[in-house]
C-alpha cells in the first residue's frame, strides 16, 4: 500500500472535521492561527506537529484576566523506539477543545490552558490496544511580538484510551509550540 495515500486521507478528514466543528460552533469558518510544535516523548521518542486553531464563542472576564475557549486540530508524526531495536513511526490526527486563562503582566500576556480531546493513530503503538485515544493537554505560555500575534508555549500531553481496553500504557510528551495568529 502507498504510505502517502492514508496520510492524504487523514489530512483531508482533519481539515473537513475542523472546518465542520468551527462552523458549528459559530466561530469563524477559517482558522485564526497556525502552529508548529515538537517535543520529546516517553522512552526516548520524539514528535512533531503542525496544526490550525479557531476561537470558540465561550469566554469572559475574570477578576485577574480573561478566559476563552478554543478548538485546535493538528497532524502529528511520532517516532518511538521499540523493544526489537527498531522504531515505531506513525501519523496522528488530533482534535481538542481548550479552555485558556490569560492575564496581563508587565512584559507580556501569560496564559495557562487545558483540554481533553480525541486522537486517531494511523498505526497503534506496539504496546497499545487502540487507535482512538483521549488527548489531554496542559500548557503555559506567553503572547509576544507586535500585537501579541506570536505565541510560545510549553505543553504537557498525555494520551491513552482511559482504560477502556487493555493494554493501556498511555503516551506522554513534553512539547514546545510556536503559533502565529492571522
Amino acid at each position: 500500500m502507498n504510505p502517502v495515500r492514508p496520510l492524504k486521507a487523514c489530512l483531508a478528514a482533519l481539515a473537513l472535521g475542523a472546518a465542520t466543528a468551527a462552523s458549528a460552533s459559530t466561530a469563524l469558518p477559517f482558522p485564526e492561527w497556525v502552529f508548529v510544535e515538537g517535543g520529546m516523548a516517553h522512552r526516548g521518542g520524539s514528535l512533531a506537529s503542525v496544526g490550525l486553531g479557531w476561537r470558540l464563542p465561550w469566554g469572559g472576564a475574570t477578576p485577574v484576566g480573561r478566559f476563552s475557549s478554543r478548538l485546535e486540530a493538528h497532524v502529528t508524526r511520532w517516532s518511538l523506539p521499540t523493544d526489537r531495536d527498531g522504531r515505531w513511526r506513525t501519523g496522528q490526527l488530533v482534535l481538542v477543545p481548550l479552555v485558556r486563562h490569560t492575564w496581563q503582566t508587565v512584559l507580556a500576556p501569560l496564559f495557562v490552558e487545558g483540554g481533553i480531546g480525541v486522537s486517531y493513530l494511523h498505526d497503534p503503538a506496539p504496546d497499545a490496544s487502540t487507535r482512538w485515544n483521549f488527548h489531554d493537554t496542559v500548557a503555559i505560555g506567553a503572547l509576544v511580538g507586535p500585537l501579541q500575534r506570536y505565541e510560545l508555549s510549553l505543553r504537557l500531553v498525555h494520551q491513552s484510551n482511559a482504560g477502556l481496553r487493555k493494554p493501556n500504557p498511555g503516551m506522554n510528551s513534553v512539547q514546545l509550540r510556536f503559533a502565529l495568529a492571522f
